[in-house]
C-alpha cells in the first residue's frame, strides 16, 4: 500500500520547506531582535518605565529560537499538512465538478437533441487561441529542465520521452485543434457560469429565519466537501486511512437531508417548505435500504476500511458486486440516485413543480455552492459504488495494463482507472435522468419500503450463502 497524500506532503514537501524557513527566520530574527530588545531595555532603565521592560520581554519571544510555534514542530507540521492536503483535495474535486457539469450538458443535450449545449463554444474570442500553445510549450520546457538538469540520471529515458511527447502533443495538437480561435468544446462555459454567479446579488427573503437560512447551505456544502476525505482514489492517493471510513462517509451523507429540511423551512416559502418535507419523507424510505445494501460488502470483506475492501477484492480476484449477482449494487445505485436528489428522485427540487424546490430563495454564490455540492455528492456516491462493489481502481484491465504502463511512464495510473469507473457510473446517472420521468412522493415511498428494502434483505441472504460456499476463492481475474 502506498503513502497517503498526507504522508507524501509531510515527508517530501513540508518537512524540508519548514526546516528551511525555520533556519531563515532564525537568522533574520537573530539579527534584528537582540539589538531591538537591548535598545528598549536600555530605555526602560533610563526612564524607569516598567511597560518598556514588559515590551522588551515580549519582543524577545519574536526571536525564532524561542518562538513556541516553530514550523518544524510536530504540531505545526501536522497542521500545515492537513491544510495543504485539504486545499489539494478541494482543487482536485473542483476540477472533477467542472468536468462532470460539462459532461452532463453535452450528453444530455445529445440525448434530447438540444443544439445549444451541443454546439457551445467561444468562437468569437479570436485573440486567445495562442494560450493553449504557450501552455504546452511552457510545460514542455519545465519538463525538460526537471528531467535533464534538476535530476540528471535519475529519470528513466522512457519517462523523458513520454514527457516530451505529451508536451509536444499539447502544444502542437492544440494549435490544430483551436484552428486559430479559442474553441474549448463548450468547456469554458463552466468558467463563464461561475463568473456569472460571482456577480449576482445575494437576496435574502424579508421574513426568512436568518440563522437557519444561513446555516443550512453551510451545513449542506461542508458535509459534502468532508465526504472527499475518506475516499481513496488509489492505494497512494488518499487523505485519511481509517478503519471506519465507510461508516463515516455514509453518516456524513445522512446530514444533508437535515440541511435541506431546515433550509426549506427557514425561507418562509411554501414551495421551499414542500421541498424540505419531501426530502425528509424520501430519507425515511431510501436510507435503510441504502445501508442494508452495504451489508454484503461487510460480510465479504470483514472491514469498513475502503482501502482494505479494495485489497480484499484484489486478493480474492473477484468483485464483491458479483457476490450477490449484482443485486446489492443495483439497490445501492437506486438509493444513491435518491440520496443525491437526481431524476427520477429529485423531488426536493422538482423545478417543473416547485420553481427550484428548497433552493428557490438562494441566489448568487449560495446557489452556486449548493449546485456544486450536489455534483460533489454524486461524484463521491459513484466513487463508493466503484470502491465497494467493483474493485475500485483494480480489475482485469488494470491488472493487464498496469505493469506495461508503469514500465513506460515510470509511475502508476491507478487514479485514472478509478476516475474512468466513476465517470462511467456518472454517465449512467445522466442516462437515467434523460430517460425516466420524475416519480411522485407516494411512489418513492412505495419503491423504498416495498421494493428496495426486500431486495436489500434478499441480497444479504445471498451474501451469507455465498460466503458459506467460500465464493471468494473462485478467482475471476
Amino acid at each position: 500500500m502506498g503513502l497517503s497524500l498526507h504522508e507524501v506532503l509531510l515527508v517530501y514537501l513540508l518537512t524540508p520547506i519548514a526546516g528551511f524557513l525555520d533556519g531563515l527566520l532564525e537568522r533574520i530574527t537573530g539579527f534584528l531582535v537582540p539589538p531591538l530588545v537591548g535598545a528598549i531595555e536600555f530605555g526602560a532603565e533610563q526612564t524607569g518605565f516598567r511597560v518598556l521592560g514588559y515590551l522588551a520581554q515580549g519582543i524577545s519571544y519574536l526571536n525564532w529560537t524561542r518562538f513556541p510555534l516553530r514550523l518544524s514542530t510536530p504540531f505545526m507540521l501536522s497542521f500545515l499538512t492537513a491544510a495543504v492536503a485539504a486545499v489539494l483535495l478541494f482543487a482536485f474535486m473542483m476540477v472533477n465538478v467542472l468536468v462532470l457539469t460539462w459532461l452532463e450538458r453535452k450528453m444530455f443535450s445529445r440525448m434530447w437533441d438540444m443544439r445549444g449545449p451541443m454546439a457551445a463554444s467561444l468562437n468569437n474570442m479570436q485573440a486567445l487561441w495562442w494560450v493553449f500553445v504557450v501552455a504546452g510549450l511552457a510545460a514542455l520546457a519545465v519538463w525538460v529542465w526537471v528531467a535533464w538538469f534538476v535530476y540528471p540520471g535519475e529519470v528513466a529515458d522512457s519517462v523523458k520521452i513520454a514527457g516530451v511527447a505529451l508536451g509536444g502533443f499539447v502544444a502542437f495538437g492544440s494549435l490544430l485543434w483551436t484552428r486559430g480561435h479559442l474553441e474549448g468544446a463548450g468547456f469554458m462555459q463552466q468558467l463563464a457560469d461561475g463568473n456569472k454567479f460571482f456577480l449576482k446579488e445575494l437576496i435574502i427573503p424579508r421574513a426568512a429565519d436568518l440563522t437557519i437560512y444561513n446555516l443550512a447551505p453551510i451545513l449542506f456544502v461542508s458535509s459534502s466537501i468532508v465526504l472527499i476525505a475518506a475516499i481513496p482514489f488509489s492505494d497512494g492517493f488518499f487523505a485519511v486511512d481509517t478503519s471506519m471510513g465507510l461508516i463515516f462517509t455514509m453518516g456524513v451523507f445522512a446530514v444533508a437531508p437535515l440541511a435541506v429540511l431546515g433550509g426549506g423551512w427557514a425561507q418562509n416559502n411554501k414551495y421551499t417548505l414542500i421541498g424540505g418535507m419531501r426530502s425528509a419523507a424520501m430519507m425515511m424510505s431510501y436510507e435503510i435500504p441504502l445501508l442494508l445494501s452495504l451489508v454484503p460488502v461487510f460480510i465479504f470483506a470483514g472491514t469498513f476500511n475502503p482501502l482494505e475492501i479494495v485489497q480484499r477484492q484484489v486478493d480474492a480476484g473477484v468483485w464483491f458486486g458479483t457476490g450477490t449477482f449484482f443485486l446489492a449494487p443495483l439497490v445501492f445505485m437506486i438509493c444513491l440516485v435518491a440520496e443525491v436528489e437526481r431524476i427520477p428522485f429529485d423531488l426536493p427540487e422538482a423545478n417543473s413543480e416547485l420553481v427550484e424546490g428548497w433552493v428557490t430563495e438562494y441566489t448568487g454564490m449560495r446557489f452556486l455552492f449548493l449546485l456544486m455540492a450536489e455534483y460533489i455528492r454524486s461524484f463521491v456516491g459513484a466513487a463508493i459504488l466503484v470502491l465497494v462493489f467493483f474493485g475500485g481502481w483494480t480489475g482485469p484491465i488494470y491488472a493487464a495494463l498496469a505493469p506495461t504502463l508503469v514500465g513506460i511512464l515510470g509511475f502508476d495510473l491507478a487514479v485514472l482507472f478509478m476516475l474512468a469507473k466513476i465517470y462511467l457510473v456518472f454517465i449512467l446517472f445522466i442516462w437515467i435522468r434523460a430517460s425516466l420521468p420524475r416519480v411522485r412522493t407516494d411512489q418513492i415511498l412505495q419503491i423504498g419500503w416495498h421494493r428496495l428494502l426486500p431486495l436489500a434483505l434478499i441480497a444479504i441472504v445471498i451474501a451469507m450463502f455465498m460466503q458459506f460456499l467460500d465464493w471468494t476463492s473462485w478467482s475471476l481475474f
